[in-house]
């Protein structure tokens, strides 16, 4: 009972906070038409879940957010899957259209272009064709390029505003059911939850009433997708990176096409509706038949949070990598020098996910550490450690260093632990921002080894 009181009560909360954001602005003058105000409005609302999320399970049940919500950056190939598989998904959305009679193929985007004729002006519009005529690459592919960065940047830190809460916080509720279930009930919870920006005219402008009802369909088609890859990947956060990537890239499916409406085209159009009954179509199968776990046909708890062996584990973000390589991909995105932005976008990308995080981990056996995505790792026996103790170090750069007797691996900060293992002629230093915590941990495995 006290599983569905505070379930209960995120989602009063969740929709009564919501639902007055939505209430007030549109009180206030606040329309669909006002681009930037609907933004604003909308990015707001998608954090609301997550807040909600804060107060019930942290201040009111006093419970941990981190293990039992799956909050890990520790990247695994589904974060890839999570990252690339809308892309894939709006690409086809975009053929599928084609085989509409009423649609055509409109490689100038004029389609696009009648989209915005009801909430531009002309001169807008005019404005908005001499600007992608003068791109140095193909719109699409300029949208899509920043659609990937977005994705897993700017994008995810929005989308993770609603995941907490319906990924993380109604999927740890709900665990207890089998996948079915629960997604359906999580998919229609999420849908009904966009219901005002809908009427307002997002998403489905010319039909905003039918618009409702499409987008809880969209919803509860797309959640099985999400949630296994919350479950697959043990992380929240790569059902953000799905979540943000798709709100950046789904104009794509609408780019070339000319004709249909609201209801037919897009990712949350009825075309959109094929894609992903063909995607989920593919998902049972994979499941089913190529899957160590069968998730979709189980319960929840058979497979929620089967996290880590680890005593200890702790990473360590980036931060000043990550930034850099971000503004150099937004300097040369707008300083359009051709063909140099997609090369730059793969470099940055590749940069951050290759360094982008540090990840050390303890247990009985091993000190672990790895960096990104996980290429770059080492692992030492915790039986060949002779020493261990925390370290504080002057600038020294960051990823990997050589010094005289010294190996540095770290991505921020300027603490370490300093490891001095059997039959190396270095001493390892591994940066953490607990170096004291896993120095103590550390020593107290090193006596029962």
């Amino acid at each position: 009972m006290k599983k569905l009181d505070k379930t209960i009560l995120f989602l009063i909360l969740t929709f009564a906070i919501s639902y007055s954001i939505a209430g007030i602005f549109k009180l206030a003058g606040g329309s669909y038409s006002n681009k930037l105000a609907f933004t604003l409005i909308g990015t707001l609302y998608m954090f609301v879940p997550a807040l909600c999320v804060v107060i019930v399970k942290k201040l009111i049940h006093k419970e941990k957010l981190k293990s039992d919500l799956q909050i890990s950056f520790r990247i695994n190939k589904w974060f890839f899957v999570a990252w690339l598989i809308m892309p894939v998904i709006s690409f086809c959305t975009l053929g599928i259209s084609l085989l509409f009679p009423d649609i055509s193929y409109s490689p100038e985007m004029t389609g696009m272009l009648k989209r915005f004729e009801g909430t531009m002006t002309p001169e807008q519009i005019e404005q908005m064709q001499n600007s992608m005529a003068i791109l140095p690459i193909s719109p699409v592919l300029l949208t899509l390029i920043e659609a990937l960065v977005a994705g897993i940047t700017v994008n995810a830190v929005a989308a993770f505003g609603e995941e907490l809460g319906w990924r993380g916080f109604l999927l740890n509720e709900l665990k207890g059911m089998n996948f079915a279930k629960a997604s359906l009930i999580i998919g229609f919870i999420w849908g009904i939850w966009h219901a005002p920006f809908i009427l307002m005219g997002h998403n489905y402008p010319q039909h905003p009433q039918i618009g409702v009802f499409m987008m809880i369909i969209f919803c509860i088609l797309l959640t099985p997708m999400l949630l296994y890859i919350a479950i697959k990947s043990k992380s929240v956060i790569a059902a953000a990176i799905m979540h943000g990537t798709m709100n950046a890239i789904a104009g794509i499916s609408i780019m070339l096409i000319d004709g249909g409406n609201d209801l037919t085209t897009g990712v949350t159009g009825l075309a959109g509706f094929i894609t992903l009954a063909i995607f989920l179509a593919g998902l049972f199968i994979f499941d089913r038949y190529i899957s160590k776990d069968k998730i979709l046909t189980n319960r929840i708890s058979n497979y929620l949070l089967k996290l880590n062996n680890y005593s200890m584990k702790k990473t360590q973000v980036g931060w000043a990598v990550i930034v850099i390589c971000l503004l150099i991909e937004i300097l040369v995105i707008y300083q359009k020098p051709g063909n140099a932005i997609l090369p730059v976008s793969i470099i940055a990308i590749t940069v951050i996910l290759l360094i982008g995080t540090l990840t050390l981990r303890v247990n009985d056996e091993y000190v672990k550490f790895s960096f990104g995505i996980g290429l770059i790792h080492g692992k030492y026996k915790i039986r060949d450690i002779e020493a261990c103790k925390p370290i504080t170090y002057g600038p020294l750069g960051w990823g990997i260093r050589f010094r005289p007797g010294v190996i540095l691996f770290n991505v921020s900060g300027y603490k370490a632990i300093e490891l001095r293992v059997k039959g190396k002629n270095r001493n390892i230093w591994i940066g953490t921002n607990y170096s004291e915590e896993f120095s103590t941990y550390i020593n107290s495995k090193m006596k029962t080894n």
